[in-house]
């Protein structure tokens, strides 16, 4: 399967969300999720950042709040209520559009998205940038250190091109994906 790449454009958008979560080391407690701990987000709309907050850097902010907004979320998937010392956290995720309107938070990329993560420091291209892609298996650094079977680091892949037409070698060799990056097109081994 063959997937064309292109350039997320980031936004001056922020998608809001209130989140409820709690853990335990009680076991009676624990959520039966796969991350064993209660966990509930509410939507809470999307908002244009003020100028003097459009070049901030990064995915998201994070701030912790006190539990003063009705809007939170009550409980968890599984059932389990969230009592009043239960975390509460407020989330801006910035939106990213693809090329025609589509508007995606960064953990919502669809497969083929590249963006530059410059506030990944030390992990360069040849134009100065950071390039990430989403593969059909997760998120990709192009530019950062590659992972041997040993777990040990390696190198890091060599890119060559302009975003969204770049190659980037050797192959990209993921937990649940394995291909090439060939002239921005993704392509399944």
């Amino acid at each position: 399967m063959n997937i064309q790449c292109f350039m997320a454009e980031r936004t001056n958008i922020y998608r809001r969300e209130l989140r409820r979560y709690a853990s335990s080391t009680d076991q009676a407690e624990l959520c039966p999720s796969p991350m064993r701990y209660h966990n509930a987000v509410q939507p809470f709309g999307d908002v244009e950042a003020p100028a003097e907050d459009a070049d901030l850097d990064g995915n998201s902010t994070v701030q912790f709040c006190e539990p003063t907004n009705i809007y939170w979320p009550v409980a968890c998937e599984c059932g389990y209520e969230f009592k009043n010392s239960d975390y509460r956290q407020w989330n801006q995720h910035r939106l990213y559009r693809r090329p025609g309107g589509e508007l995606f938070t960064l953990r919502e990329a669809p497969a083929g998205a590249m963006w530059f993560a410059d506030w990944m420091e030390g992990w360069r291209g040849p134009d100065g940038h950071s390039l990430v892609v989403q593969t059909p298996g997760g998120e990709w650094n192009v530019d950062g250190p590659s992972m041997g079977a040993d777990r040990k680091r390696g190198p890091s892949w060599t890119r060559t091109g302009t975003p969204p037409l770049v190659t980037a070698k050797p192959s990209i060799l993921m937990p649940s994906y394995h291909g090439f990056l060939t002239n921005g097109v993704l392509i399944e081994c």
